[in-house]
C-alpha cells in the first residue's frame, strides 16, 4: 500500500528538521552516518524523507535509530523527539546539546 500525501509530507518535514539538526552543528551527512553508525545513503534518506528507497516508503524509523541519531547531534532522544515533532519548527535549531552525547533514555 503507497504512502498517503499526509505521510510524505510529515517524513518530508521531519528529514528537513534533521538536516537543519546537522547543519547547524557541521556535520556532514558522511559524518552524521559514520557517528550513528547508520548507512550513509539510510541516513540520506532519512533527510530526505524517504525511508526505503526502493519501495519509496516515508521516513520511519526504529526508536533505536532515532536514539543513535540523537546521540550523534549531542541531544537525548526526547530532546531530538521534542525538534522533530514541535507542530511550529521552533526549536529545531535551538535544542540542547548533552556533553558527550548521554540519553535519557537509556
Amino acid at each position: 500500500m503507497p504512502a498517503s500525501p499526509i505521510e510524505m509530507h510529515l517524513a518530508k518535514q521531519l528529514g528537513l528538521r534533521l538536516r537543519r539538526l546537522r547543519e547547524d552543528r557541521g556535520y556532514t551527512q558522511e559524518s552524521m552516518a559514520a557517528k550513528t553508525g547508520i548507512d550513509p545513503k539510510t541516513y540520506q534518506g532519512y533527510e530526505n524523507g524517504v525511508g526505503d528507497y526502493k519501495s519509496g516508503r516515508p521516513f520511519n524509523p526504529k526508536l533505536n535509530t532515532l536514539m543513535a541519531i540523537a546521540s550523534g547531534l549531542e541531544l537525548t532522544t526526547p530532546a531530538l523527539m521534542m525538534v522533530l515533532f514541535d507542530a511550529d519548527g521552533a526549536q529545531e535549531t535551538t535544542a540542547p546539546r548533552v556533553a558527550g552525547g548521554s540519553d535519557l533514555s537509556t
